[in-house]
């Protein structure tokens, strides 16, 4: 069994496994894949090189054929329909005042279905939109919830970093997130400092967390005694990156010093002033000390 990546004709990147070696089947090869709605013509963009041997295709879309002219046909025939029905379902949802948000619509390649996505705050009643949807396009209709990162990936962006969204160029699955990735790392905690276009905790924070937590170990906690070769001091700020010290001496004098530069002669355990990083960590399996009010989740986040 080996594992490939495709993009299909509707915009989504898939993981999906093929049972038996075809040489025909590389990168830019044109395939028909089980997606998890519908049946969807999709280019390989890469090929896991090592072969995967017992492991569980389970939630995994499997590819189903290369090609043939007749898929191609088929491809660009609905692929012609996905623009009108989109814009009628749009149509039909400011009609009945519902509050959602069309994001994508597509048909599987054998005409046997449509899905349309769309996003929401919460739970929306589109019972009638389906019958409407039904009755006007003649064919089995799908309505399916998206959450706002989904969203976002599909309609793409640039981020703050200058880069197309990681999100909508290679991730295929979005991770755990929350807030206190951010508190490690030192970020000012307003909503338009730490969230993505999707108006979520952005996708980087997880990525740079580890590294983060790694540095903050290997650095006293604030409030530290210190000593170096300006004397004896204790440390007030941090630049975890840097691996350096903000020291403050007793004639109150400021200095940055490097990590390396200075000998530790104690700890101050009951500050908890410093914020992110007041806690100097001698065992790595030793959680953060809790911090009261500190929301874990985006949900918890953004409604406070």
């Amino acid at each position: 069994m080996r594992f490939l990546q495709v993009q299909t004709d509707s915009g989504i990147r898939l993981r999906c496994y093929v049972e038996a070696e075809n040489p025909e089947l590389t990168v830019g090869a044109e395939c028909v894949v089980d997606a998890p709605r519908v049946q969807e013509f999709a280019t390989v963009t890469y090929i896991d090189p090592t072969p995967s041997d017992g492991v569980d295709p389970v939630d995994r879309c499997k590819v189903l054929r290369l090609a043939t002219e007749e898929d191609r046909t088929r491809a660009l025939e609905v692929h012609a329909l996905a623009g009108p029905a989109h814009e009628v379902c749009q149509e039909l949802i400011i009609t009945l005042g519902l509050p959602m948000k069309l994001v994508r619509t597509y048909f599987g390649l054998d005409k046997s279905k449509v899905v349309f996505e769309f996003s929401a705050e919460g739970r929306v009643d589109f019972r009638q939109l389906v019958r409407e949807l039904a009755s006007r396009i003649r064919m089995r209709v799908e309505l399916r919830q998206i959450g706002v990162r989904d969203a976002s990936k599909i309609a793409g962006g640039t981020g703050v970093c200058g880069r197309r969204l990681c999100c909508s160029s290679w991730m295929n699955e979005f991770d755990s997130i929350n807030v206190r990735m951010a508190k490690d790392q030192q970020l000012n905690l307003t909503p338009g400092n730490v969230s993505g276009l999707c108006g979520r905790l952005k996708c980087c924070l997880q990525f740079e967390h580890d590294v983060y937590r790694r540095h903050d170990r290997e650095l006293p906690r604030r409030g530290a005694c210190v000593r170096c070769a300006q004397g004896e001091a204790r440390v007030v700020d941090r630049f975890i990156l840097k691996r350096s010290l903000v020291l403050q001496f007793e004639d109150q004098r400021l200095a940055e010093v490097g990590v390396d530069e200075v000998e530790l002669l104690s700890q101050s355990r009951g500050n908890r002033g410093g914020g992110p990083s007041a806690a100097f960590i001698d065992d790595p399996e030793e959680p953060l000390p809790e911090q009261d009010g500190l929301a874990d989740t985006d949900e918890e986040f953004y409604e406070q």
